[in-house]
């Protein structure tokens, strides 16, 4: 070390003058006739033991027996006794011929929290104090357990402090009461006081996951820079206290604000000792109340962590948290450390937060020992005073770990320290796994200066003219940091749509865009994957979404659509929360379930069958197909597995499929005969009249039950028709007749699902075209027409005349006959226009 003979000597000078320039100069006179020259040391002169032994004495010559104590601004004191109060004595004793005017002080959970605080506050009642507990303390380089540590600071080194409690964060976090205090005890506004001159300190309750709001909110309040730590309870997790008053808190954070001296100064030194790999991890779903991920990359959390590590298993995976936590990276250096404390399942839980999108980068540890000698030596160690070390406890663990905790201390064996083993250190942002550290020095000057008038008339003016220049800067500092922030909202605003364009590109990347489960590829990756021993049994269960064709012709697309996204639903609703739920392709999905047995997998095909009932599309209840099979040992191939699944998926649908079909088409006619009566009743009079007509003709029974189902169903085909359409009072439109024409087709669809009724559905297709070959939708003509469909063509349009509409009255039969007849070998087989009107209404 180096400057203390200076120190010393500017010290006596100051204390025997006053500001007496006769006086300092008689004082040098005599430091020359005891044989030291004044002039011949500086801050850089080395610490000659020898020489400050003389000058010492000579001090208790001059009758200042305290001048061993006052050379030290800043003391750091430890007691490791058992019971609050005798540790406090003993704390109380070391420094009893210190003049303290702040206290800062770290205990362990085992004392009993609030006694200590009262005891603490008591035993130095005219002086500031305050503290936390913790999870380990340090004093002096040493790491300590179950004991208390403090530093004292004096007048030369703090000219001023003020404390506020912030209490109850969990209801209303505000931070502006205390920064209202702190303005008025300081007469000056937070945003103005210059940062180099005010430093703040933060303790809070390490359980409270409110550290990054309130560094954020002071971020916005001040631009004076506030570093401290969370408090620990020694790793128990339980509950953790900050100190002020004399009281203990929970679910608080004490916030201590600082004026330096002006012959002091300080320093904030962060030592993160990481650096930053390659793989990205973008936390895609997080619980952010409880600081949980639950998936990075679109992937169950500690499942993207192993991958990244590069190992399989989430046990092997866990014992790289201390080497390799997250980080996120400012810049090209700058790493806010994120450290992952415990999985619960296959999320990850952190000590600080990460927020939903947030995108966090890799880390592995560097040489802790050289990264803070290297810190310290940037700051010039020799001024230093003392040093608050706010370290994290992951910090403090690796260096156990590794062996390195001693020599870690060594490297302030020399320099006045103090701090504590916390949840996580607080600077700028919320930081873990990291030290942060609160460094105060003494400046290169002396601690008096010679004044005369002229003097005082010369700092004057120059202080009014300082002051208007610093009205002006700020004048321009605030214009320009409005511009600022219009320019960061802009840039924020354009930074979220990037991001959020990025998230639904990864997003789609591993999800089906129409029922939002994950893909085939996510699937393809994900078995194998899972496709190790402790995974066993895993099963796969196959399904295959019954009638989507149907849905499809029947009532569109969009149905469709909306058949495969309720069944999607409900798979998903019925599976475990870490089964793998996929859409593998049209209407076909795939169930992964690890540790899965076959009546297990049983139960949750089970499970998704009983809810498929509750769920409809245009009042057809969804019906879903399903096989399923298990691998139980790891010489079995998954493929296998695989095709074994959708076979007996296949073999079952083929079973259920005839019988869903035969269902769906009587939901389909009882659905259009509720949305339109009258077709109900214009159905049963057609089918009737078809019975009618094949006895005239002398069907065969079989032909005559066949007649009479395809003329209660020839219209089927009217249920994807409007019904506004189906029921207008009044005449068509073009358009809406059109739209009345597609009705052959829509029921041909429907009925050729169907194996039972194939040879019904060309019927029902071809029932409106005429013999003259002028009908739809084919244009059919003559005996190329199916017979059927030539006999409902006619029951059809009699029952058409002879009905009453909304437009007009129903036809004499008369006329309707007349129709009839001229109408023959036009749009009616004309034999059966004969048949009918003789055999059927007997009319010759």
């Amino acid at each position: 070390m180096s400057g203390k003979i200076k120190q010393i000597i500017d010290e006596i000078i100051f204390q025997r003058s006053r500001g007496n320039p006769a006086i300092a100069e008689m004082t040098k006179a005599k430091f020359i006739l005891k044989g030291i020259n004044p002039n011949q040391y500086d801050n850089s002169s080395i610490d000659d033991p020898l020489i400050i032994e003389r000058l010492l004495k000579i001090a208790k010559e001059l009758n200042m027996n305290n001048m061993g104590e006052e050379l030290n601004n800043i003391k750091p004191v430890y007691s490791t006794k058992m019971t609050a109060s005798i540790a406090v004595s003993e704390i109380k004793q070391q420094l009893l011929n210190f003049k303290v005017k702040l206290l800062i002080f770290f205990g362990s959970s085992s004392f009993d929290q609030y006694e200590l605080s009262a005891c603490m506050q008591e035993a130095f009642n005219d002086c500031i104090v305050i503290g936390c507990s913790t999870a380990g303390e340090i004093a002096n380089g040493e790491f300590l357990k179950n004991s208390i540590a403090a530093m004292a600071f004096n007048s030369k080194i703090i000219s001023d402090a003020k404390v506020e409690v912030i209490e109850h964060l969990q209801n209303k976090l505000s931070v502006e009461g205390a920064f209202k205090s702190f303005e008025k005890y300081y007469n000056l506004s937070s945003s103005t006081m210059d940062p180099r001159k005010y430093v703040g300190i933060v303790l809070i309750d390490g359980l409270s996951m409110k550290q990054e709001k309130i560094m954020d909110k002071i971020g916005d309040r001040t631009n004076v820079v506030f570093i401290g730590g969370s408090a620990g309870d020694d790793l128990k997790y339980v509950k953790t206290h900050v100190y002020a008053n004399g009281k203990a808190y929970t679910d608080s954070a004490v916030l201590l604000l600082l004026k330096i001296n002006a012959y002091a100064e300080f320093d904030i030194i962060k030592t993160q000792s990481f650096k930053a790999l390659d793989h990205v991890l973008i936390a895609d779903k997080v619980n952010e109340e409880t600081r949980e991920v639950i998936e990075f990359n679109h992937k169950p959390a500690i499942l993207a962590y192993a991958d990244a590590i590069g190992v399989e298993s989430i046990e092997e995976a866990t014992k790289y948290f201390l080497t390799n936590p997250v980080g996120l990276v400012i810049g090209e250096k700058e790493i806010l450390v994120r450290s992952p404390r415990e999985t619960r399942g296959t999320n990850i839980k952190f000590d600080c937060s990460i927020l939903e999108g947030m995108e966090v980068r890799l880390l592995e540890s560097t040489n802790i020992i050289d990264d803070t000698k290297t810190s310290l030596n940037k700051i010039q160690a020799k001024k230093i005073e003392g040093i608050i070390n706010f370290q994290c406890i992951k910090r403090t663990l690796e260096l156990e770990k590794t062996g390195l905790l001693t020599e870690y201390g060594k490297i302030f064996s020399e320099i006045p320290n103090v701090g504590f083993s916390s949840y996580g250190e607080l600077f700028i942002g919320h930081m873990n796994q990291t030290a942060a550290m609160l460094v105060f020095k003494s400046k290169d000057c002396n601690y008096h200066r010679d004044f005369n008038s002229g003097d005082v008339e010369e700092l004057i003016d120059e202080n009014r003219n300082l002051h208007e220049r610093v009205m002006e800067l700020n004048q321009q500092l605030e214009e320009t940091t409005a511009d600022l922030k219009q320019f960061n909202l802009m840039l924020e605003e354009e930074i979220n749509n990037r991001i959020k364009k990025e998230d639904e590109i990864r997003y789609l990347s591993y999800h089906d865009k129409l029922t939002g489960l994950y893909n085939r590829r996510f699937y393809e990756e994900e078995i194998r994957r899972l496709d190790s021993e402790r995974n066993l049994p895993l099963s796969i269960i196959m399904g295959d979404v019954n009638g989507l064709k149907l849905v499809n012709d029947t009532f569109g697309h969009e149905k469709g659509d909306e058949l495969l996204r309720k069944a999607a639903g409900v798979i998903r609703k019925a599976c475990r929360t870490d089964d793998i739920v996929a859409r593998w392709g049209g209407d076909e999905f795939i169930l992964l379930l690890p540790q899965t047995n076959p009546d297990e997998a049983a139960m949750i095909v089970k499970r998704i069958k009983n809810q498929c009932s509750d769920e409809q599309v245009n009042t057809i209840c969804i019906s879903i197909s399903f096989g399923w099979a298990t691998k139980k040992e790891t010489s079995e191939d998954i493929l296998k597995t695989l095709k074994v699944a959708e076979d007996y998926m296949y073999k079952n649908k083929i079973l259920e499929n005839q019988n869903n079909i035969k269902d769906t088409i009587t939901t389909i006619i009882n659905t259009l005969h509720e949305k339109s009566p009258r077709e109900e009743q214009h159905s049963k009079r057609v089918s009737e009249l078809c019975q009618s007509i094949g006895i005239a003709m002398g069907l065969s029974e079989r032909e005559i039950n066949k007649i009479k189902v395809v003329g209660l169903l020839h219209d089927i085909g009217k249920i994807a028709i409007e019904e506004g359409i189906l029921n207008k009072p009044g005449r068509l439109t073009e358009q809406e007749r059109s739209e009345i024409e597609r009705h052959p087709d829509i029921g041909y669809r429907i009925l050729n699902s169907s194996n039972y009724m194939l040879d019904i559905a060309d019927c029902i297709l071809a029932h409106h075209e005429r013999w003259d070959g002028t009908g739809y939708p084919k244009g059919l003509k003559g005996e190329y027409i199916p017979k059927f469909a030539r006999i409902i063509s006619l029951a059809d349009a009699y029952d058409a005349m002879t009905s009453e509409r909304s437009y007009r009255s129903a036809l004499p039969e008369t006329m309707v006959i007349e129709e009839l007849r001229r109408n023959a070998g036009l749009q009616f087989d004309p034999e059966l226009t004969r048949i009918f009107i003789e055999k059927v209404l007997n009319k010759s």
